[in-house]
């Protein structure tokens, strides 16, 4: 069953890619997952590689809306052959958090991978995060993996090692 919601889920196009970018970065704002990515991330690299993961449908890439206004994004790829759908990336703009809307998203992120006869829905999220990590546990995820991230930066011009 399709669940009830008050916000609204747009696909993306190209004629609504412009908005799907900006929603994204406005996301980043004062974000828990990866703070310290916040400054190098590039958007369209970003997303870009959002889109390489899985197989890319732009009809699972949404805008989350609530009254007329862009307040988020769901981002879902399949991978058939696990027999999965994997929540990419999901945010809901700094202005509007803490009206459980990230519930709301993540039930329609369940919904549709229900919809497309997966049989479950993986993420990935920041084990610092726990305002994410407890609305996914209420959610009905559990953890069954853990993995570690490191990154190095170079000033420009800096030789590497």
């Amino acid at each position: 069953t399709k669940p009830e919601s008050s916000l609204e889920f747009e696909p993306s196009t190209e004629k609504n890619r412009s908005r799907l970018v900006r929603v994204v970065e406005q996301t980043y704002e004062q974000t828990r997952d990866c703070p310290s990515l916040g400054d190098v991330r590039n958007i369209e690299d970003v997303l870009e590689g959002y889109q390489a993961t899985g197989v890319f449908d732009p009809a699972r890439w949404l805008i989350v809306r609530s009254e007329a206004r862009d307040v988020g994004c769901l981002l879902l790829a399949d991978h058939p052959e696990a027999e999965q759908m994997e929540l990419v990336y999901m945010g809901i703009v700094p202005e509007t958090r803490g009206n459980g809307w990230g519930v709301l998203v993540t039930r329609w992120a369940q919904w549709i991978t229900r919809t497309a006869g997966r049989e479950r829905l993986v993420l990935a999220v920041d084990a610092a995060n726990s305002p994410a990590l407890d609305m996914y546990t209420d959610c009905g995820f559990i953890s069954w993996d853990r993995r570690s991230v490191f990154l190095r930066f170079f000033e420009a011009g800096q030789d590497q090692p």
